[in-house]
């Protein structure tokens, strides 16, 4: 639990007791034991949509064109000058500290290799990006709205459209690994592949709300999170 009134959006854990959430304006909060939380003042009046990492450097990505980095756990941030705008980049997946990719609500990705000093628009792809996770730095799904998922295997040079068979939106995705990858949606959706991609499928959670997160260990254990306290 935290002590926080905003609404958290996403989360990312770097190690077994460690996490970052990002949510409503200015919220960031952090764990070190997994147990209690605290809340990282950022000055930052955005509301942050996603957040990535690798090791002690992440990158959040938000509202009116923020993208935003942290070089110490996500302690204290710095908004990128590249970061202007009113479309919101809504998903962001971080292979290291110089490599990383963010997608925009207007289906527009862009990549940078240089820890986000520069960047290289890679589309565009998927109408309204929700959210996107890289299993290497060649390989990394992003989801939609409208069921749509798309895939690059070169680092984003191409991003081809893989066949999700669901009309629902997918709100978040998590690549287990270069085969493996699990996204959930509105409705309760929940789609896994273990071929990378070449096949997705629908998996009974038991729930018809929405769903916004999802972190899986391996091909069978995993967490979602959703409306209502969903876990």
């Amino acid at each position: 639990t935290t002590n926080t009134v905003s609404e958290i959006n996403t989360i990312v854990a770097s190690a077994t007791n460690t996490a970052t959430a990002v949510g409503e304006v200015e919220t960031v909060i952090l764990t070190a034991n997994g147990t209690s939380w605290s809340t990282s003042i950022t000055d930052i009046q955005r509301t942050f949509w996603d957040i990535d990492g690798a090791g002690s450097t992440a990158f959040a990505a938000g509202s009116d064109g923020l993208i935003a980095k942290s070089t110490d756990g996500g302690a204290s941030w710095t908004i990128l000058t590249y970061g202007t705008g009113s479309a919101e980049w809504s998903g962001v997946a971080v292979a290291d500290a110089s490599t990383l990719w963010v997608g925009r609500n207007t289906g527009v990705i862009n990549k940078s290799t240089d820890g986000g000093v520069t960047w290289n628009a890679q589309g565009p792809t998927l109408y309204n990006i929700r959210d996107m996770d890289d299993a290497t730095s060649a390989v990394v799904w992003a989801v939609g709205d409208g069921g749509g998922i798309d895939k690059t295997v070169d680092g984003g040079g191409t991003w081809l459209p893989q066949v999700s068979g669901v009309t629902q939106n997918l709100v978040a995705v998590d690549a287990v690994d270069v085969s493996t990858a699990v996204a959930v949606g509105t409705s309760g959706k929940f789609l896994i592949t273990t071929d990378g991609g070449t096949t997705w499928t629908s998996k009974a959670t038991g729930v018809s709300v929405d769903l916004y997160g999802v972190s899986f260990v391996s091909a069978t254990t995993g967490w979602i999170t959703g409306e209502s306290g969903t876990i």
